[in-house]
């Protein structure tokens, strides 16, 4: 496995959904901080390296997100179910999906599941369930013992999927927007050590619910 290869798998596997990014901010910290000037971390979370070049060429700014697609916890039912917002997924690939979840006791796993089909109208069956009738399951049997496994409201969660090599260059991930572009971020700020121009790579924060990072990094 190539050391890019390595970087993207650390970078996809990091947990960083929107508002939680330090650990992939951390990533690149450690693959660059040895090439940078000068290493920032704005009050948003965006971590910023400086290359200075020569004073009289432009200042070119790089930038990917660090975050990834997730969901919040909105409430915790009576049944041990969470409820939950969407943070950037839409709500037809939800139905299924094993969900990784960071609690205040540490990270705990649960799936998304939703009323059973056979007990849903016909209507029902031909529509796209929405967020709102989605919830996850964590194996609890009520709302004491969620809160033992360390889940309250606001806690974020993402998919739970393992990089994986498929063979013949094909890759499997989560996160790969954009994971990927902050591995080629990387490499390019790493091959433009010795360039004129003046650099400034950023990891961006919050992309996903509206580009926030990119425009206070710009």
């Amino acid at each position: 496995m190539s050391e890019e290869i390595k970087l993207l798998e650390a970078l996809s596997n990091a947990f960083g959904p929107p508002g939680y990014e330090e650990e992939v901010r951390e990533f690149l910290r450690k693959e660059l901080e040895d090439y940078a000037d000068e290493v920032q971390v704005d009050k948003l979370g965006n971590i910023l390296f400086y290359h200075r070049g020569k004073g009289s060429y432009p200042r070119v700014m790089l930038a990917a997100h660090t975050d990834e697609v997730g969901l919040m916890v909105t409430y915790i039912e009576n049944t041990g179910f969470l409820r939950f917002e969407s943070l950037g997924i839409t709500s037809n690939i939800m139905l299924g999906q094993s969900i990784l979840l960071r609690g205040n006791k540490g990270y705990l796993k649960g799936i998304i599941g939703m009323k059973p089909p056979h007990i849903m109208t016909e209507e029902e069956r031909k529509k796209v369930i929405p967020t709102e009738d989605l919830f996850i399951d964590i194996g609890a049997e009520n709302l004491e013992a969620a809160e033992q496994k360390g889940i309250e409201i606001g806690t974020p969660g993402v998919f739970d999927v393992k990089f994986t090599e498929l063979g013949e260059g094909y890759l499997r991930g989560k996160s790969f927007d954009d994971r990927a572009g902050c591995t080629v971020l990387a490499e390019v700020f790493k091959a433009l050590k010795k360039s004129p121009y003046n650099l400034v790579a950023v990891g961006t924060v919050q992309e996903e619910v509206g580009l926030r990072g990119a425009r206070t990094a710009t």
